[in-house]
């Protein structure tokens, strides 16, 4: 077992060539995991703070009480002071936080290859001083789709050899990790050391699917690994955050730990999740999987979408899931952009197709009814002087990003097609512009031109009759409703998108 770091005290472990006063929270370039090299105590301390503030939520892995109270190995203390960089505001933070995760995957990836042979050698069991171990190696792999950048090429790799040793090891076997928690004798509560297992089996079930959401859609070609399913998850549902946050000491005594009064076939058998998801199945219905919807909404919908995948593509099961699988890093990223920009589009659209229907219902409507001809075209130029700036900027604008939403997406999106249309709808507007509304156009502004300049034509009381006059507003009126229904249809299309994206 690695040495060990406590919490409490000054760490042996995590390295770093300088020690840095805890206040202010600046980084350099001068930390590093050379050997000998130490970390400051209260920069330590902060970055498991925020660790605990920005990671933990969205993957409740660790016992919070137990990890600050107990020793823990070297990397497990490594793996958590980096993901503290990774979310800390200080700046240089992040890129500390990648130099130190590169050298920690590469440690991972050796601890794995060392552990994946002693299990193939059949000596690995849910253990206790295993489980710091598993614990780092998975929250430094969960932190590759945060980077989203090159170490994703060679994260399935490590992910494939992780999810055979955590298979190898028992940690997908309620059975065998309700009996390993007999053997915890002093060292903790025996209901902590069961749900930390349990945590670990769901959340690299739940990492295995973002993963494979994140390649199939980088590389369309690839299939979904069957190297993990549902029926694995021999494992209970995880106990509330709230509980697993909590004192220990709280529910001592509430929780059972003799193995007899743990019997998966009596009361505790709806909290198994593989046999959750057949009686799913076989039902064709998620009530069975309330308890999982009820700890994880996200993960429990996705384990739905795979239980009623059937005969759907890899593709389209990918789609159904992604949006239940983007928001675990999303949430702690930020703003999703992307959904920023194609709602602020879809508003866009609808306020044109609302002007045009206030232009046309309303203004044109009266100023057509007028007896005037002069003014009747005065009362047209002044719409449209502001349409001819308005219109074109939304048309064009609004249509690109329907087509960027419907590349970005791909062909094989659910929302492709109907951001495609929405995106040739709206561009259609430019072309039926110029080849329809254009020439009434000229006409209307052949008679304002008169108005303007009476020297230059025939005089205030020459040009068109007011009948004309009506009529070509009229034209232009009825042609504009066209241009809007145009509109309103890439509006709808662009919702219809949205609600598959």
């Amino acid at each position: 077992m690695p040495d060990p770091l406590t919490t409490g005290m000054s760490p042996t472990g995590l390295l770093t060539q300088t020690i840095m006063p805890p206040a202010p929270m600046t980084m350099t370039d001068t930390f590093d995991f050379a050997p000998g090299s130490m970390l400051d105590e209260g920069m330590r301390m902060q970055l498991q703070r925020v660790y605990f503030d920005h990671f933990h939520p969205q993957w409740p892995m660790l016992h919070r009480e137990t990890f600050e109270s107990t020793m823990q190995p070297k990397l497990l203390m490594q793996a958590v002071i980096t993901v503290g960089l990774w979310f800390a505001s200080a700046p240089g933070s992040r890129d500390l936080a990648i130099r130190f995760h590169d050298h920690l995957l590469i440690e991972v990836g050796n601890r794995i290859l060392e552990l994946l042979e002693q299990s193939r050698r059949g000596m690995l069991s849910p253990r206790v001083d295993l489980l710091p171990i598993f614990q780092a190696m998975l929250i430094s792999t969960i932190l590759v789709p945060y980077r989203a950048d090159k170490t994703m090429e060679n994260v399935m790799m490590t992910h494939a050899m992780l999810l055979e040793t955590f298979k190898a090891t028992g940690l997908y076997d309620q059975s065998k990790i309700n009996a390993a928690s007999q053997l915890c004798g002093n060292s903790g509560y025996p209901w902590v050391f069961r749900e930390s297992c349990q945590r670990l089996a769901v959340f690299q079930f739940k990492l295995h699917l973002i993963l494979q959401a994140v390649f199939i859609t980088i590389y369309p070609a690839l299939r979904i690994s069957r190297n993990a399913e549902p029926a694995m998850l021999r494992v209970k549902v995880p106990m509330p955050l709230m509980m697993w946050d909590g004192p220990a000491a709280q529910w001592f005594g509430m929780i059972p730990t003799d193995p007899e009064l743990m019997d998966d076939q009596g009361d505790e058998e709806i909290l198994i999740i593989s046999r959750m998801c057949d009686k799913a199945v076989m039902m064709m219905d998620n009530k069975p999987l309330i308890p999982l919807l009820s700890w994880d909404r996200c993960l429990g919908m996705a384990i739905w979408c795979w239980c009623m995948k059937h005969t759907e593509s890899d593709r389209e099961f990918i789609e159904n899931i992604k949006p239940f699988t983007e928001p675990s890093f999303a949430m702690a990223e930020g703003i999703n952009w992307t959904r920023v920009l194609q709602l602020v589009n879809l508003a866009g659209a609808a306020h044109l197709v609302g002007y045009q229907y206030g232009s046309d219902k309303l203004a044109m409507h009266s100023i057509v009814q007028l007896r005037d001809k002069d003014l009747i075209t005065e009362l047209w130029f002044r719409g449209w002087d502001f349409g001819r700036k308005y219109g074109p900027t939304m048309v064009t604008g609004t249509a690109a990003v329907f087509g960027f939403l419907a590349w970005k997406d791909g062909a094989e999106s659910p929302a492709f097609i109907y951001n495609l249309a929405a995106a040739v709808l709206m561009g259609s507007v430019a072309p039926y512009t110029q080849f329809r509304v254009f020439p009434v156009n000229d006409k209307l502004l052949a008679e304002h031109e008169r108005i303007v300049n009476p020297k230059k034509n025939d005089g205030p009381g020459g040009g068109a009759s007011l009948e004309e006059v009506r009529g070509w507003a009229a034209d232009w009126k009825r042609l504009d409703m066209h241009r809007q229904i145009l509109e309103a249809f890439a509006v709808v299309a662009g919702i219809i998108a949205a609600s598959k994206s």
